[in-house]
């Protein structure tokens, strides 16, 4: 098993939201770079970060930030948040992030998914938010009715690394 200590930023800071709610937040730290070299120090293998603003507009707010973490440390580097497009894939995953995290373009552009898979092997993991077994998109904004597992099986055997399952 891998523990995977979770930055989500908002603003620029660490931040927890309360049932995904973005303006209820408990601030953790003004410094993300901090907290990553921290959680480094601690014996983490990996860092899993989540640009929160990024995944309610629909595109990266705090890319420089995450470039910045992503030198800082020695250990890989997941993110996901606001990532719409092949373009900011292959940014990231220049800048030294190891595996892109795509949730909310599931629902909306499967084929981007399935090209982002060819191109980049290994190194794209699927997001898949839950409220009551429904599917959660737009930074938990929206409920679809498709189904979690449905969603999920839509997926199989098209070179994912991974699946990251989160009940809000």
């Amino acid at each position: 098993m891998i523990i995977i200590p979770a930055l989500d930023l908002k603003e620029g800071r660490c931040v927890r939201l309360s049932q995904g709610r973005m303006d209820q937040e408990s601030v953790y730290s003004e410094n993300p770079v901090q907290i990553a070299k921290h959680w480094e120090s601690k014996g983490a293998e990996r860092l899993h970060v989540v640009d929160l603003n990024g995944a309610v507009t629909g595109k990266p707010f705090h890319r420089s930030l995450i470039k910045e973490i992503t030198k800082s440390i020695h250990i890989p580097v997941e993110v996901g948040g606001g990532i719409r497009n092949l373009e900011t894939v292959e940014s990231y995953l220049s800048s030294g992030v190891e595996w892109v995290i795509l949730g909310t373009v599931a629902l909306q552009n499967r084929q981007l998914i399935e090209e982002a898979c060819q191109r980049f092997l290994g190194r794209v993991i699927l997001s898949i938010d839950a409220k009551e077994g429904r599917v959660a998109i737009q930074g938990w904004k929206e409920v679809v009715p498709t189904e979690t597992v449905d969603l999920s099986k839509q997926f199989e055997r098209i070179g994912l690394s991974a699946i990251i399952f989160t009940d809000v």
